[in-house]
């Protein structure tokens, strides 16, 4: 019969971790809550019993959590139950990855690409790579990350929303102009998200505001890609005849989109496209960090890291290819150069 020793809802309510005991081994899980295509990621954590010499492949076959072959355990005879009242579990601020923890000690760590190539997450008592973990070893840089986010969760006793959201207000005012709108699109959900309009000469822009509030996934650890920002928010402008056929739609698009990283466990970055069902003949957007004619806007800044705003371009489905096959660098050069840029408008497709 299985226990479940500890069990936590990520804070943004999408993922739930669990460690489960079946009386031969303790396994630690990560799986759907409210977001069904995430399906489940599991790492071992110890054996109860004294480890096989072998993987049983029948009992996995019947859905069976196997127990860790001698030759992977660092202890290879029974090892003790855990205290369950010490037992926690530490979401990384991206709220895909989390950490089991035995008071203060790591136990086991499932990362966001756990389940890929192989890989399950790192167990502390895992002694050599396997099927079910990776060792869990002093100098993994994820031991550090488990600190932060610690710190990072410490952080919201004091409601860090308030003081970030007034500072982005103050900045897009000084350098777009007065917001006229401000929407809450957070359902009253965590983390708490707003949407900015704000009228400027012929355009409309339309700002996300507390995606920053965490960084995205997958632009952490192991996986890390210096070139890909850690926080972004959107942008979007829009000419007065754009916004005035499909101003509602874009708006919703928007809000839907800001939790496209943490709904998928992946990133955002420049030159990376998203599908769009908002703005009929463009069914695309491609994110750009400084299109043509952007105002350059400054730095808005969370627990020390700098936010960057991603401005969406809206694209067709063949402009879309072109940017897969040649690179987004192609397709913004040639957008460039027929006149598209920061604010869209009506316009015939590139080739």
């Amino acid at each position: 019969m299985t226990n479940i020793l500890v069990e936590h809802v990520s804070p943004d309510e999408l993922l739930v971790a669990s460690a489960e005991d079946d009386g031969r081994s303790i396994y630690f899980y990560i799986s759907g809550a409210k977001n069904r295509d995430f399906g489940m990621r599991s790492c071992w954590v110890r054996n109860l019993e004294p480890a096989p010499a072998t993987l049983d492949m029948e009992g996995m076959k019947r859905g069976v959590a196997p127990m860790l072959p001698a030759r992977y355990c660092k202890h290879s005879q029974a090892a003790p139950r855990p205290v369950t009242s010490q037992l926690r579990v530490v979401w990384f601020e991206d709220c895909v990855s989390a950490a089991l923890l035995e008071g203060d000690e790591v136990l086991a760590i499932i990362p966001t690409w756990s389940g890929e190539r192989g890989f399950s997450g790192y167990a502390r008592d895992c002694a050599e790579e396997n099927p079910l973990c990776w060792p869990l070893l002093p100098s993994n840089r994820l031991l550090e990350r488990v600190r932060a986010a610690e710190a990072y969760w410490r952080s919201w006793e004091n409601d860090p929303w308030s003081g970030f959201r007034d500072a982005g207000v103050t900045l897009v005012e000084r350098q777009l102009g007065r917001v006229s709108n401000y929407y809450a699109i957070d359902g009253g959900a965590w983390p708490p998200r707003a949407l900015l309009k704000v009228p400027t000469g012929k355009a409309t822009a339309l700002l996300t505001l507390g995606m920053g509030l965490r960084c995205q996934p997958r632009v952490d650890g192991e996986s890390e890609d210096a070139s890909q920002p850690r926080r972004i928010e959107f942008g979007l402008a829009v000419d007065e005849a754009t916004f005035a056929s499909a101003g509602e739609r874009l708006m919703r698009y928007l809000s839907g989109q800001s939790t496209y990283p943490w709904y998928f466990g992946t990133y955002l970055g420049e030159g990376h496209t998203l599908p769009c069902d908002a703005l009929p003949g463009f069914e695309a957007m491609l994110l750009c960090g400084a299109p043509a004619g952007a105002p350059r806007m400054e730095v808005l800044h969370a627990w020390g890291e700098p936010v960057r705003r991603l401005w969406m371009m809206p694209i067709t489905e063949a402009e879309r290819e072109l940017a897969m096959a040649q690179g987004s660098q192609v397709l913004i050069e040639r957008l460039t150069a027929a006149g598209a840029g920061w604010c869209h408008q009506q316009r015939r497709p590139v080739d």
